[in-house]
């Protein structure tokens, strides 16, 4: 598959989509994490959620750039993207010293009803992202950020369009001192069999489409009996819960 610069439409590079047997290996990495988080201290959680801040941080000119050609975003919005990812991390750790502090977290705007979806029951599980390229990669960022500091590993599905944003929030996470295998990407096609086989995965506690509902129909008809999160800047979030 290709992945092509949005303004010339030039070849930026090749990527291959994964096996079925390496999403379900992924999907188990990380149900190695969610043991793994579930033994991590508040304090430690929350400074790993500010290193994985610091990094994308650190690195806003890459991310920036790898937006602005995979997505066609104009480069000043993807700096400003870029910078609300980094601020989505950093948020999730204050936020998590608030939740240990009260045994509660606090809402801060109506995107966060993604903190009611994964305190539900906490942790749920790996949490399963399917990413839309016309998101603005902040707001993966925020589910992301928000399932980690809950105790959820994520497997992200990201878009063969535009997974270049995706490959620098993983290096970001792997440098935080976290436990590893705590955000894997998959680069699946619309008809691959991998999908069904992550969804119906026992690890799998939830599923979390990051986009608008119509770009997902395949995932929506493999996903009964799941509990499943629709989030988008277009929309205010939909919980579809397992009943």
């Amino acid at each position: 598959m290709e992945v092509r610069d949005k303004s010339t439409g030039n070849v930026l590079r090749e990527i291959v989509e994964n096996t079925l047997s390496e999403s379900v290996k992924a999907l188990e990495k990380a149900n190695v994490a969610c043991g793994e988080l579930a033994l991590l201290s508040g304090e430690n959680l929350a400074g790993g959620l500010l290193a994985i801040s610091e990094a994308i941080s650190n690195n806003s000119g890459s991310l920036s750039k790898s937006i602005s050609t995979e997505t066609g975003m104009a480069l000043k919005s993807a700096r400003e993207d870029a910078a609300l990812a980094s601020l989505e991390f950093r948020t999730a750790s204050h936020q998590l010293f608030s939740s240990l502090a009260e045994k509660q977290t606090i809402p801060v705007d109506p995107f966060d009803n993604l903190l009611m979806a994964f305190n539900f029951k906490s942790p749920l599980g790996v949490i399963v992202m399917f990413a839309s390229p016309l998101e603005n990669i902040s707001h993966s960022a925020k589910v992301i950020a928000n399932a980690i500091s809950t105790g959820n590993p994520v497997v992200c599905v990201a878009s063969p369009m535009a997974p270049g944003p995706f490959e620098e929030l993983k290096s970001a996470m792997e440098a935080s001192g976290l436990p590893k295998d705590l955000f894997q990407l998959l680069i699946l096609q619309e008809d691959s069999k991998a999908i069904r086989a992550i969804l119906k995965n026992k690890s799998t506690g939830a599923v979390v489409l990051s986009g608008r509902e119509s770009e997902f129909g395949h995932v929506l008809k493999q996903a009964t009996g799941i509990r499943t999160l629709i989030a988008c800047k277009t929309a205010s979030p939909v919980i579809i819960w397992d009943d």
